[in-house]
């Protein structure tokens, strides 16, 4: 388990959403934000959690019938990861529009709403976000090509949903260590995060998606 931890831990990188930061930020700049955040990302972590478990038996399923086993279910996953990670860092880099930006409705109520709706506002973001499912997958092809124990995969599976959401929780703990000046502070991310969203996006995405390339070449060679 601790072998499948390690070769899933760069997907923390690949979790990096300038727009899913700046949607907390705005939380922490209303009232109740702490509260609000919170309820968001664990919207959004029961998404990846459920998510995680379908694809862990879907990649069971696959392999039940595959010749080659688990080996070739994880080349295929993460070949087509990657090209679609390339994809989308391509399509972040020349447009306008992040694809894992939320539609324009949601902003207009992030003031208005209280942690139950920013819970299920998790939920319905997370469904929606094309690099978050990709990676979620990848994980699960790793975890299935792993054959754990039951209570080990469920184990990663929690440790993968996390890493969905860890970079979330960077916001929340300025905004609780900067005290009186954490309101400088959090209109400083702001402004950076609305600055750099879309490099930082096309940056992270074209670099999992020559990983996800490279770890398919590994499992051939």
């Amino acid at each position: 388990m601790v072998y499948v931890l390690l070769k899933m831990l760069p997907f923390a990188l690949g979790t990096i959403a300038p727009t899913m930061i700046g949607l907390i930020v705005l939380f922490l700049a209303g009232t109740g934000g702490l509260v609000k955040s919170f309820s968001f990302i664990f919207g959004k972590f029961i998404v990846y959690v459920i998510w995680g478990l379908l694809c862990l038996n879907l990649a069971d399923i696959i392999s039940s019938f595959s010749s080659a086993k688990n080996t070739s279910v994880t080349v295929i996953f993460f070949f087509i990861f990657g090209l679609l990670l390339l994809i989308l860092a391509v399509r972040s880099f020349f447009t306008e529009d992040d694809p894992d930006t939320p539609p324009p409705r949601f902003m207009t109520i992030l003031d208005d709403i209280g942690p139950f709706k920013s819970f299920g506002l998790g939920i319905a973001i997370s469904i929606m976000q094309p690099r978050f499912i990709l990676l979620v997958l990848a994980g699960a092809s790793i975890i299935a090509d792993a054959d754990l124990p039951t209570t080990e995969s469920f184990i990663t599976i929690l440790a993968l949903a996390l890493l969905m959401v860890w970079a979330m929780f960077i916001p929340i703990v300025i905004f609780m260590i900067m005290g009186e000046h954490r309101t400088n502070s959090i209109k400083s991310m702001r402004e950076w995060l609305v600055s750099n969203q879309r490099m930082v996006n096309s940056l992270v995405m074209f670099f999992f998606g020559i990983l996800m390339i490279i770890l398919g070449l590994s499992h051939i060679f």
